[in-house]
Order: C-alpha cells, then sequence, then structure tokens
C-alpha cells in the first residue's frame, strides 16, 4: 500500500491544475472553412447546400464588335401602291416548271406594301468594321421549278458561286453584265445522275443578270460587292445591318422595278439607326 503523504500531494496536484484550466480566458471557436462553389452536371453550381442556376456562358475573351464598338442599321422598303402579287405565265415545260404557281418576284409587296428582294447597302467610305466573308447569305444559286432561287443573290469580288440545275429538265445559265466576263452554261438533266452544278466567280462589284435562255421568264440578279454591308430585303420589306463601325454613312437601295434611291444615316456605338424607303406607285 502506498504512503498517504503520496495520495495527499497527488490529490492537491490536480486541485490546483483545474483551477488553473478555469481561470484561462474563452479560446474563440475555430472559423468553418465554406468550400467554394464548384460546377456540377447540368449547369448548377453547389455552394454549401445551396444550387444555384449558372446556365449563362461564360464571358468570351473577344466581346462582340456589335455590342462593344458599332451599331446597327434596320428599317423597312414600302411600295406606296400596297400589295402587288402577279403569276408568271408558264409557257413551256409545263410538266416541270406548271406544277405550282410561279409568282413574278420582280415586284412583290405584301399587305403592307414591303418590297421583298430590294438590296440596301452602304455605298459612302466605311473605316474598318467586318471583312468581306462576313457577307450575309449562302453564295448558291438553284434552279428549281424553273425559278432562280434566290431571286437577288449576293457574293463578293472573287467568292465562288455555284449554280445548281434541281429540275428534271435542261437549263441554260447565262449572264450579262458590263464589266464580268459573260457565263453560258448548258446544264442537262441525266436520270439517275447526280443534278447538274457549275461553279463561277466575278472579279469586278456590278450587278450581273443571270438568264435562261431555255425559260425567257427565268431571272436572278447577283450583286458582286467589294464590302459585307449589304442586305436584302425580307417578305415584309425589312431589313438589317449589323456591325457598323459609328459614322455617318449613305445608305443605298437597288430594286430592279423602281430603281434606285439614297439616305443619310448616323451609326452610334451600341444603337440601332431606324431608317425607310419609299417607293411611289407605278403609273
Amino acid at each position: 500500500m502506498k504512503n498517504p503523504i503520496f495520495w495527499t500531494l497527488s490529490l492537491l496536484c490536480c486541485a490546483f491544475a483545474f483551477q488553473a484550466q478555469q481561470s484561462l480566458p474563452a479560446r474563440p471557436a475555430t472559423p468553418v472553412s465554406v468550400p467554394q462553389a464548384v460546377p456540377i452536371c447540368g449547369g448548377l453550381a453547389a455552394t454549401g447546400n445551396v444550387l444555384e442556376n449558372s446556365s449563362s456562358p461564360a464571358p468570351s475573351s473577344s466581346p462582340s464588335p456589335v455590342a462593344g464598338d458599332s451599331g446597327v442599321i434596320r428599317g423597312k422598303v414600302v411600295y406606296e401602291g400596297g400589295e402587288v402579287r402577279k403569276l408568271l405565265n408558264v409557257i413551256k415545260d409545263e410538266r416541270t416548271c406548271g406544277a405550282d404557281d410561279l409568282v413574278d418576284e420582280s415586284l412583290l409587296a405584301d399587305a403592307n406594301g414591303g418590297i421583298k428582294w430590294a438590296v440596301v447597302s452602304i455605298s459612302s467610305e466605311i473605316k474598318g468594321g467586318k471583312s468581306l466573308d462576313e457577307l450575309p447569305g449562302d453564295r448558291v444559286l438553284d434552279q428549281s421549278t424553273c425559278v432562280y432561287r434566290p431571286h437577288v443573290l449576293l457574293a463578293g469580288v472573287n467568292q465562288e458561286i455555284t449554280i445548281n440545275n434541281m429540275d428534271h429538265t435542261l437549263h441554260n445559265v447565262r449572264t450579262a453584265s458590263l464589266m464580268n466576263s459573260v457565263v453560258n452554261k448548258v446544264q442537262i438533266y441525266m436520270p439517275n445522275m447526280p443534278h447538274p452544278s457549275d461553279k463561277t466567280t466575278f472579279k469586278e462589284p456590278e450587278v450581273v443578270n443571270v438568264l435562261c435562255d431555255v425559260h425567257g421568264w427565268m431571272k436572278a440578279y447577283v450583286h458582286v460587292v467589294e464590302h459585307p454591308y449589304y442586305a436584302v430585303t425580307a417578305a415584309d420589306g425589312s431589313f438589317e445591318i449589323g456591325g457598323v463601325p459609328p459614322g455617318k454613312y449613305t445608305l443605298h437601295v437597288w430594286q430592279e422595278k423602281l430603281g434606285e434611291q439614297d439616305q443619310q444615316v448616323e451609326v452610334t456605338v451600341g444603337q440601332a439607326a431606324e431608317i425607310n424607303f419609299s417607293y411611289k406607285t407605278l403609273k
């Protein structure tokens, strides 16, 4: 058995240690680390126990030029005579060409007078901005049910154009212009063979007429251009030219039957300049 003095000293030491611990100041609580938001499947982010929608795209390293350093020109081209819709007189290859009523697109206007197939462009000098590769539309001209589609095509200088015969009949593609070489291609349909197709380019800026000597009513226009600030009007006559550097410009409109007009327009960064053209009723 241990000495009673040993037990007495042991009890005294424990008492002193307990009293010393109780007299110490309270230790602040250890901060809890909160995890950062972590992307998870489905476009959501987890932060603690909360799910947040993070479906918006990440900021682009190269911001859109339209939002940052350019503006937009938009408007309508209108015919004061109201709606115009005439049918073509199909007198040949009715089985292929006359399957549908073919509309005369040389002047086509909706119930509000909106003109389809007018061409709007900036005709004054443009400094900087977009490249010719950003010209709107495709460089493809189809012959379908004996109609050139589209009726009006935009093509840059030296940009390749594909011309297709989608019909089960013969077509002859012939161009008429002042400054470009004549294109004259016979495209013969052959059963069980790929449809005829040719490619061409134009080197000089101008409006090129495209005809078919087999079907005299067939006509299209290729606007050969040097910059991308062009637009072809939609079925309601509306147009929009985007990515335009700020400044004052001359805006030009062309329509094959009604002629040409010019107006002045000023473009401001981040803004849309509204401008409309109106053609008088033909007598």
